[in-house]
């Protein structure tokens, strides 16, 4: 095994790693993606024991959007009666239950772990029992190609899993010297090449406390990929390979997500949530 730095900083060093079995990862470093067999988590049954994945409506989920929209009807139709001009804003929630309702939440079976989950996403679905991603095809769910990209920026790791608080003070703090990054570009999964240290500047609430922090991603990237970012209007950051907003840094690419749960220790059915 041999040893390339890339760069003068630890967390760009790259581990050469002649096999494809999944090595040791390097506290904030760089560390080679390990095989499928290895992504594959230990819950996620074999192909031929999955169940039927048609997407069908969901009944319960339609019965509850049109109870949902009777129940916000009324609410619009007391406070507009009233002259209360807050009626408004039950009276559009009600019309979107309302289309949801006529529409039909939708469902189906995991391809990966058989379980019911929803299938009301545009692009991709999240499966809550087992982590993965799937998406509709043909009037089924399928499994989501492990190179699939989206630009909207789709996988979500939430902030707090990856922002530690202080020792003494207890407010979130900007290191993050313990988060390891696979060394597949953040963009196209090919093999790093470098990093580009990205700052971006957001908000947390800890408590009654708002902190500003300053974050630094040194997110990998190839030789044909330098990454770039800008703040939106909103405070969120839009960046190549990635969005993060005050709560989520959320990947564009289905495989570094997954690598990234995997090295940081981060359970993919939960990855969006505050930890």
């Amino acid at each position: 095994m041999a040893d390339k730095s890339i760069d003068t900083r630890r967390w760009l060093e790259i581990i050469d790693i002649p096999s494809e079995d999944a090595p040791a990862a390097v506290p904030g470093g760089l560390t080679t993606v390990t095989s499928s067999a290895a992504l594959r988590d230990g819950n996620l049954r074999a192909g031929s024991d999955m169940a039927d994945t048609t997407i069908r409506r969901s009944i319960g989920g339609t019965i509850a959007a049109g109870a949902g929209s009777l129940a916000a009807g009324a609410l619009a139709v007391a406070g507009i009666w009233n002259g209360n001009w807050w009626g408004l804003v039950p009276a559009i929630v009600a019309v979107g239950l309302g289309i949801l309702a006529v529409v039909g939440p939708q469902k189906a079976n995991c391809p990966h772990c058989g379980r019911a989950m929803s299938a009301d996403g545009h692009n991709v679905n999240h499966c809550p029992a087992c982590g993965q991603y799937a998406q509709a095809q043909g009037g089924a769910l399928v499994k989501l190609a492990a190179d699939y990209v989206d630009i909207n920026g789709v996988f979500p790791v939430h902030l707090d899993r990856l922002i530690k608080p202080g020792f003494i003070t207890g407010l979130p703090r900007s290191d993050m010297g313990d988060v390891r990054w696979p060394n597949i570009c953040v963009i196209c999964s090919a093999q790093a090449t470098g990093a580009d240290l990205t700052e971006v500047l957001i908000t947390r609430i800890s408590g009654p406390v708002k902190t500003g922090l300053r974050l630094r991603f040194p997110f990998p990237r190839c030789a044909r990929h330098p990454i770039h970012a800008e703040m939106t209007e909103s405070g969120a950051w839009n960046g190549d390979g990635f969005a993060c907003d005050h709560a989520q840094l959320r990947f564009q690419s289905y495989r570094f997500w997954r690598e990234f749960c995997r090295l940081n220790g981060i359970d993919q059915r939960r990855a969006g949530l505050p930890s």
